[in-house]
């Protein structure tokens, strides 16, 4: 089935996305919104993938609710693939900072601002146009003309030179191990363990430039916990040995360790994320399917710590 526009939001903004269908029906576009798209007992992305290439427009709803749905930003990224970048409209429904991947990405396409296009004038309009197609309702014909954000060329060939060079850096870069001997003195065991534990986490930087899958997320958290660890041990060693202060060395285990720290923290508050959306999707939609993609999640979250909650949750599912 066709559509003129596939609109692709956060729940949480469905409020705003209401007001968008109403607007788009009134002027005659037809329109796919997963709420009324996806029928029980069928497979939701294979549904959402569909609609997305049989619609002329990909509609962006940009928000910080956005920002944060997995389901999403999975939309987005297969809309830059499948389609042209004339047919992505991004519309932004709040001053919040986009994520810079995601800005990137979009950064050729055109724009446009609630608060500088209003759903009833300027923004529908601007749809009519992409379009080609006049307005129904008059009333809201006029408007101007669409933002457009590109970025200089410069920033981007350096972007991508940076990106590219990090994978060549790293692309054959294993999780490194520690071989002590068994002369080895206190400081040469401390100063192992820094090593490595720097070498994890630049390991751990390299697997956060690449697609986010099941397998390398698991692989970045196993790195970030060993270098996690091994920094604890050094910061152990050093406070027991007082003349390993001493050691002149560019790598601090405290630095070492709370840097880790940080990024399985924020590793695993995304994964609850994508848990949450998830069941809220399950409770749309019944399907199996996201009951499954939320005991995955979950499951990502316990490799760093459980989560009460999640844990709840996921044992009502399987009942």
């Amino acid at each position: 089935m066709h559509y003129d526009v596939f609109i692709s939001y956060s729940r949480r903004d469905t409020a705003i996305a209401d007001k968008i269908c109403e607007i788009l029906s009134a002027n005659g576009f037809s329109f796919f919104i997963d709420r009324t798209g996806v029928s029980a007992g069928v497979s939701f992305t294979e549904v959402i993938s569909k609609a997305i290439d049989e619609s002329e427009i990909f509609l962006f709803l940009a928000s910080e609710n956005a920002y944060r749905s997995k389901f999403t930003i999975a939309e987005v990224f297969y809309a830059f693939r499948k389609k042209a970048k004339g047919a992505i409209i991004p519309y932004l429904l709040d001053n919040s900072r986009m994520p810079s991947e995601l800005e990137f990405l979009l950064s050729t396409t055109n724009w446009l601002e609630i608060s500088k296009a209003p759903i009833e004038s300027v923004f529908v309009s601007e749809i009519g146009k992409a379009l080609h197609r006049p307005l129904l309702n008059t009333a809201t014909s006029t408007g101007r003309r669409i933002n457009k954000w590109i970025w200089p060329v410069i920033l981007i060939v350096a972007v991508l030179g940076i990106s590219i060079f990090v994978a060549w850096l790293f692309k054959n870069e294993r999780i490194p191990t520690i071989t002590l001997g068994s002369t080895d003195s206190t400081e040469i065991i401390y100063k192992k363990q820094l090593e490595a534990s720097d070498s994890l986490l630049q390991r751990a930087l390299y697997l956060a430039t690449l697609p986010g899958t099941i397998e390398i997320t698991t692989e970045q958290i196993a790195a970030l916990k060993n270098a996690r660890d091994l920094a604890c041990n050094a910061d152990s060693i050093r406070k027991s040995n007082p003349r390993i202060s001493l050691i002149d060395s560019e790598l601090d285990a405290s630095y070492l360790s709370s840097t880790a720290q940080t990024q399985l923290d924020s590793i695993r508050q995304a994964w609850i994320n994508y848990a949450h959306e998830a069941f809220e999707l399950y409770d749309l939609t019944h399907l199996e399917s996201e009951a499954q993609n939320a005991q995955i999640c979950a499951s990502v979250v316990r490799q760093i710590e459980p989560d009460s909650v999640l844990d709840y949750i996921c044992s009502n599912l399987v009942k």
